[in-house]
């Protein structure tokens, strides 16, 4: 995605979870987290088609959003849902859970935290215009989907692209320019020598900022992958990229590398606090073009985490004639609490014009329509809200459900890269022969009691689940030796990186690089000298003595390619492109 009148990777959108507290439909309007561009792709290999679904971040005047989409055909462009992003990414998230051992006799059990958990979501018809042919820019079609108002046209040049965005309706008087990056024109020129088309998105007129959605477009195609060359424009240094596949195998980067995350750098006591800096770090050891998997596996586990039994039932609502038990209904009945719904509730339920001079929070309003006004005199009519909440929220909720059911894999990637390193589009593959992975990884905490039977004073390691040992300090040193648990890992000094492969569209990836002894090396010097200074014994394990893995027990609490040719298909940034060529 171009960066346009403002940046668009930022979104206003409401912070929340599906069980809150604070007795209200909106608890705070804080902005969520938006340090991750989000993508999810379905692929149906049988149809030979792509369904890629695109979050979408802004935050400015509704005035003002506009958004560039470069596609190889012409697309079936629908809405998409927030939820979808939200619920995949608590449900597949990687956690790093410590159970706990003991050695000897100690003088009671010793406890951690578990590890961090959500559960929840956070804040979480067209009408085709005449072919026209104007300055090498051909208009092909204008249609209303959702909020948006789409044109979709093809350009002889990137410079007649350009001036078609600075200037769409041919009136300079008129303000309804895509303001762009000196150097877009560069970016553009492969896509339009490719005989792309190019979508630009605006709102409606009458909508707002919090009406923008997640968007989707089905088109022809067996593969995806994320066209970064366009996205380095306006790209953040270390940017997260956090594509999702649906599929019927698992997907891996083809003409990018995958790396295998050195768990021994993760900071286990801090709960992996850290992730995301490791895998920073282990693909800039990679060369900078890597990706790691957080998740692969069956949807089988995945299905009713977007859409759960009993949600979104708009069967009590369409007699609630007063708004505040309209929306007191909502609240329970598992309707996302997104700036989305607050715009429904703006379109549908207005603030009266003396709440609006007042100050009025629209949230605080929203929460207690009968706090700043009498409900009955609101004109409100709940048959066009429902409506309006079955076709522009449960609708697209439905259709992202329904993904995991039609599709027996999904895979999550993640990698973080810098503008200097988009250089090359990062395509994925399907690969029938790789094997699952669990977003759960576990270690063990032992407390070693022999001769410290106060759990507290007793040496103590961690010990990984291939049997790797990391000997930590004795729980009443921790924090008078170190100012946090992540300065302690940070003293590890390990490669972040523990093998770095090459995949494919079969068979097992070819391991590039194995630090698998260099790290055991540099364990062994931390864990005599940590022992030396802390007393017990050198834990057995590779970094120690020779021992066992771990087996993970129940028990756990925690810290918490296929080479042929394929159709080209690009989005701008958050820009996706499923190519028709493969890159090595």
């Amino acid at each position: 995605m171009t960066s346009l009148r403002t940046p668009l990777f930022l979104a206003c959108l409401l912070a929340g979870a599906d069980a809150l507290a604070c007795g209200g439909f909106f608890c705070s309007s804080e902005p969520i987290d938006q340090s991750k561009e989000r993508i999810v792709f379905a692929i149906d290999e049988e149809a030979g088609t792509v369904e890629a679904h695109v979050q979408i971040f802004y935050q400015g005047a509704a005035e003002d959003f506009a958004w560039i989409v470069p596609v190889p055909t012409l697309p079936d462009p629908d809405i998409s849902t927030d939820r979808m992003f939200e619920r995949l990414e608590a449900a597949t998230r990687p956690t790093f859970a410590l159970k706990v051992e003991t050695k000897g006799d100690c003088e009671y059990e010793p406890w951690v935290r578990p590890p961090y958990s959500d559960s929840g979501i956070a804040f979480d018809g067209a009408e085709s215009s005449d072919s026209a042919d104007s300055g090498g820019v051909q208009v092909i079609a204008t249609e209303q989907i959702g909020a948006f108002e789409m044109t979709t046209l093809q350009a002889s040049s990137s410079a007649a692209l350009t001036a078609w965005l600075a200037d769409p309706d041919g009136d300079p008087e008129t303000d309804d320019a895509f303001d762009l990056p000196a150097n877009i024109g560069d970016v553009l020129t492969p896509y339009v020598a490719e005989d792309a088309f190019f979508v630009a998105l605006k709102l409606q007129n009458g909508r707002s900022a919090g009406d923008i959605t997640p968007i989707r477009f089905t088109y022809e195609g067996n593969a995806a992958s994320i066209p970064l060359i366009l996205t380095s424009i306006a790209a953040t240094p270390d940017m997260r990229l956090q594509p999702y596949v649906l599929a019927n195998h698992r997907a891996v980067p083809d003409n990018y590398l995958h790396v295998n995350i050195n768990e021994a750098a993760i900071d286990w006591l801090g709960r992996g606090a850290n992730y995301d800096q490791v895998i920073t770090q282990a693909a800039n050891e990679a060369g900078g073009q890597a990706f790691a998997t957080d998740y692969a596996g069956p949807t089988t586990e995945l299905q009713g985490t977007i859409l759960r039994e009993g949600e979104l039932d708009t069967s009590g609502l369409v007699n609630l004639t007063d708004p505040d038990a309209f929306i007191a209904n909502l609240r329970w009945g598992g309707w996302p609490r997104t700036a989305q719904m607050m715009g429904l509730f703006e379109r549908f339920i207005p603030m009266p014009a003396d709440v609006i001079d007042d100050g009025v929070d629209p949230a605080a309003f929203y929460n207690c329509i009968s706090c700043y006004t009498d409900p009955s005199a609101i004109d409100f009519d709940p048959a066009a809200l429902i409506e309006a909440l079955e076709d522009e929220i449960k609708a697209p909720i439905e259709h992202a459900e329904q993904l995991l059911v039609q599709h027996a894999w999904l895979t999550r990637l993640t990698s973080s890269m810098s503008p200097a390193e988009m250089t090359t589009d990062p395509m994925f593959t399907l690969n029938g022969d790789m094997t699952e992975v669990d977003p759960r990884r576990e270690a063990a905490l032992v407390y070693d009691c022999g001769e410290q039977p106060d759990p507290r004073q007793a040496p103590r390691h961690i010990r990984l689940s291939d049997g790797t040992v990391i000997v930590v300090p004795p729980e009443s040193r921790m924090y008078e030796d170190y100012s946090s648990t992540a300065a302690f890992t940070d003293e590890l000094e390990m490669m972040a990186a523990l093998t770095i492969e090459d995949a494919d569209s079969s068979g097992e990836p070819t391991t590039l690089k194995d630090n698998t002894e260099a790290r055991n090396a540099s364990l062994q010097a931390h864990n005599e000298a940590m022992t030396a200074r802390y007393g017990g014994e050198l834990p057995e394990g590779p970094g120690g003595s020779v021992g066992e893995p771990l087996t993970p027990g129940a028990d756990v609490g925690g810290c918490g390619c296929n080479t042929s040719p394929r159709s080209a298909w690009f989005l701008a940034l958050p820009t996706l492109l499923v190519a028709g060529r493969r890159r090595r």
